[in-house]
């Protein structure tokens, strides 16, 4: 045993051990016995082997080297199938914990012919629910392996159109896989198609509206969070789930106890509010930002960076849309929170409200007022000085050269601006990036009046190349 490469993805029968060959040729010829006693022992001893938690990639070769699809195949026929349901529960159970190895064991099974067997036992009208539920499982891993078995499966077969009435099943078991399932089929890029996306959104809001088991709400919101990843003309599955009413129900879950479950919808309405203004408006009409505001107290600091995140693209969107940041009319004091947060919060964090600040600041249409500048522009040195070499401070200077300049209405003289930014920097060489800036960029900023929204989809940019919306679009990293 000592030889044995664990993460080895394929064996031939022969180089496999004999302390595990010979209890496989057992159990092997168990389950090509004619009684169906026998071929349930057989097949539960492989469904146990392939279910310790201690299972390596070298395992699941060793039974695949046994040639256990070919075997399990005629178990699974119709017929067969539904004749002796405890048995293909074992075999697909089998064949599930098979789909959970790597890509190479995927492709195995894709290739073996079995997936055509699966699509026919989704039917809880000839078959056991146990049978179906552990069907779609099946389905889950092997779709969950990536683009491409993901598009083999979506493509070539009926499945997702088998199980997305299933979404509403009374067994909680099969809602809780179904919602799974659905998440992996849009969780990997190149996302499926618009028209396959359109499809599926009504099933899953309102599975989504009526769903109480955690488990799957939490699935739900993820599926919620691919679908909604939109960079097409019109952003049309973002409007496919805003005519669905799935802001409201995000933001209802968003005010959840459960992390897990805030976490996907947060995302979610991220997603949302990259869509056009319409859009936008939409999805704070839903009452977002006050749902928001108590997640900046959060430990989690991946959720406060992810709030900010959202705040950023508010700001970067219309004069009302950022004065429901700002504005008198707002419910929660949003601004004078984050800026707060930059005088402690982490780098990651205080990047996020960089782009805030830079995205309120720019223009002239919100009073400086609501901007606090007594208390930002301090702020905003300082999260500087501590944070010098991070790679995104050059938009902590842009907010703190507009704030400084804000009543300006002429053209802008580089050497005023400079007289008033510098006794504001004073950590050792962020003087040096703060001149060279102002000094090259100034004019951008100030004869610039557009906002630019940030998906969370990466984008390549030259930095040289239009360097004023270069530092307008990112991602979160």
């Amino acid at each position: 045993m000592n030889n044995i490469n664990n993460n080895a993805t394929s064996v031939r029968k022969d180089e496999i051990p004999q302390e595990i060959l010979k209890p496989h040729e057992q159990a092997m010829s168990e389950v090509l016995s004619t009684v169906p006693e026998t071929r349930v022992n057989g097949l539960r001893y492989f469904r146990r082997f392939l279910s310790k938690p201690s299972i390596s990639n070298f395992d699941i070769a060793t039974v695949l080297a046994m040639n256990i699809l070919d075997v399990l195949k005629p178990l699974l026929v119709e017929g067969e199938a539904d004749q002796f349901p405890e048995q293909t529960f074992e075999a697909l159970w089998i064949v599930t914990n098979l789909a959970a190895g790597n890509s190479e064991h995927c492709r195995t099974i894709l290739e073996s012919g079995m997936v055509d067997l699966l699509v026919n036992l989704l039917d809880v009208s000839k078959y056991q629910m146990e049978v179906v539920d552990q069907c779609i499982w099946a389905f889950g891993n092997i779709v969950g392996d990536g683009s491409l078995a993901r598009d083999m499966v979506l493509y070539e077969t009926s499945v997702l159109q088998k199980i997305l009435p299933l979404a509403r099943s009374d067994n909680f078991s099969i809602r809780r896989n179904v919602a799974w399932t659905i998440s992996n089929f849009f969780r990997f890029k190149p996302r499926p198609s618009v028209d396959m996306a359109k499809i599926v959104i009504p099933i899953v809001v309102d599975a989504l509206q009526h769903e109480t088991d955690e488990e799957a709400l939490v699935d739900l919101c993820w599926a919620v969070s691919y679908l909604s990843e939109d960079n097409d003309a019109g952003y049309p599955r973002i409007q496919a789930l805003l005519d669905m009413q799935v802001a409201p129900l995000l933001v209802h879950h968003l005010q959840s106890l459960q992390q897990r479950l805030r976490v996907p919808c947060l995302r979610s309405l991220g997603n949302l509010i990259t869509g056009t203004d319409v859009q936008t408006d939409i999805v704070l009409a839903s009452g977002l930002i006050p749902a928001m505001y108590p997640l900046l107290q959060t430990s989690n600091v991946n959720m406060r960076k992810e709030v900010c995140w959202i705040v950023s693209n508010v700001m970067a969107g219309t004069t009302s849309q950022k004065l429901m940041i700002i504005g008198p009319e707002c419910p929660v004091r949003f601004l004078d929170a984050l800026v707060q947060m930059l005088e402690t919060d982490a780098s990651d964090v205080c990047k996020e409200i960089w782009w805030v600040i830079a995205n309120g600041s720019m223009g002239k249409e919100i009073p400086k007022e609501y901007l606090i500048p007594e208390k930002t522009v301090p702020a905003l040195s300082r999260s500087i000085d501590r944070f010098p070499t991070n790679s995104k401070v050059s938009i902590a200077v842009i907010g703190l050269v507009q704030l400084l300049c804000y009543e300006s209405k002429d053209h802008l003289r580089t050497d005023k601006v400079l007289a008033a930014l510098m006794p504001q920097l004073n950590a050792e060489g962020t003087q040096g990036l703060a001149r060279t800036f102002v000094e090259e960029k100034i004019r951008e900023i100030e004869n610039s009046r557009d906002n630019v929204c940030r998906s969370m989809v990466p984008l390549e940019m030259p930095e040289d190349v239009n360097w004023l919306v270069a530092a307008m679009i990112h991602t979160v990293e």
